[in-house]
């Protein structure tokens, strides 16, 4: 695969008064793409696309009931040309120009109830024109947020929303991603509507002891190209967490986690029905009061996989992560060294890239190999 893309971006912002300020941002960007393939077919595909993205946003604050309204337009333009290999015979199967168009508008309200409760309410539009997915919707998306300080030192949060995924020019966007703390956009196929409910408690019963759950569920019904016409994948998408940590002494720092994902789905493709992933990290770090620190963490890992087609399987695996830094004085920066799967540890493990926007821009969270990097943070 080949990329090559160049953004220009222009960004505004504006106080007329201290309860209020007035945010812009525009974006434009030329990309051209090339993706070779071997497999099944031999197979090459070329896109040239370019286009804009415009947002503009309101914030105001009035007494104790703070808000925002946004709205925001894409175009992008896209030639594209599929090509399949047959022996001597080459046979362009897709060569055609392919718009995206969409708009957007949401507002947001943040709404106290005394010093315990706080309830958002929001409502987003989305319109989009998909020509390569032959899709064109017009969705109100319906936001409900509830965060309760139930004592001082145990909080509850709980929120139902839905949210249509936009194509984003550069995979970023000024509108507020999360409601009460849970994130409402993910990396779906564009044009996915997801129906999320989530619920969480976070509880400090010391000062140096943290813990908490959380739980979202989301529902998603995903557009897919089929030939000519596209039609809708129904798919589950849950996820679960709970968390501990402990700060003995102010240089020590422990962390477990437990975290289990659920996805199902009848995939039009040949992509697993069944994905079940469980891991718990196990975390230790050290922080020097002369600016070095450093972390070692071990992670249990166990997955099953399931095809429509064959059984379901299963494979567990631990790995072990290892990092060093510094942090240079006067906040000028942070240099650091980090070591992944640091045992060279050769597993199984299917990540999720098949049920995202850009598979190629996928990180996977496990990889069987050893990954050795250097990360140099500067500020000026």
């Amino acid at each position: 695969r080949t990329l090559e893309q160049d953004v220009s971006r222009l960004g505004v912002h504006f106080s007329p008064t201290p309860g209020s300020d007035i945010v812009a941002s525009f974006a434009y960007a030329t990309r051209a793409e090339g993706v070779v393939t071997t497999q099944p077919l031999a197979s090459t595909q070329d896109s040239d696309a370019s286009g804009y993205d415009t947002e503009l946003q309101y914030l105001f604050r009035i007494d104790s009931v703070n808000g925002v309204i946004g709205a925001g337009g894409y175009k992008v333009d896209s030639d594209t040309l599929v090509q399949v290999t047959i022996g001597p015979v080459v046979i362009p199967v897709l060569d055609d120009i392919f718009r995206t168009k969409q708009h957007n508008g949401y507002v947001y309200v943040n709404v106290p109830f005394g010093d315990q409760v706080t309830t958002t309410l929001g409502l987003g539009y989305d319109s989009i024109r998909n020509d390569l997915l032959k899709l064109d919707i017009a969705e109100f998306s319906p936001k409900l947020g509830l965060q309760w300080k139930v004592t001082q030192g145990i909080s509850v949060r709980a929120a139902t929303f839905e949210a249509t995924k936009r194509t984003l020019l550069i995979n970023q966007t000024i509108e507020p991603t999360q409601i009460a703390g849970f994130n409402q956009f993910f990396d779906d196929v564009n044009g996915t509507r997801a129906r999320s409910y989530a619920l969480a408690m976070d509880a400090t019963p010391q000062s140096n002891l943290y813990s908490g759950f959380e739980a979202q569920l989301r529902n998603l019904e995903v557009p897919v190209r089929a030939g000519s016409t596209s039609v809708i994948e129904k798919r589950d998408d849950d996820a679960y967490r709970a968390y501990l940590y402990w700060v003995p002494h102010p240089r020590w720092a422990f962390s477990a986690d437990y975290q289990f994902e659920r996805l199902r789905g009848l995939f039009i493709s040949a992509n697993p029905i069944k994905l079940d992933t469980a891991s718990i990290p196990i975390g230790i770090r050290y922080f020097h009061p002369k600016g070095a620190f450093g972390s070692l963490e071990t992670t249990y890992v166990r997955q099953e996989v399931g095809f429509i087609t064959s059984q379901s399987s299963k494979e567990d695996f631990t790995v072990v992560d290892f990092s060093v830094g510094y942090r240079l004085p006067k906040r000028l920066g942070i240099l650091s060294l980090g070591v992944k799967n640091l045992f060279d540890r050769k597993f199984l493990y299917q990540d999720n890239s098949f049920v995202t926007a850009d598979k190629f821009n996928f990180n996977p969270r496990y990889v069987p190999d050893r990954s050795v990097f250097v990360k140099a943070v500067m500020n000026f």
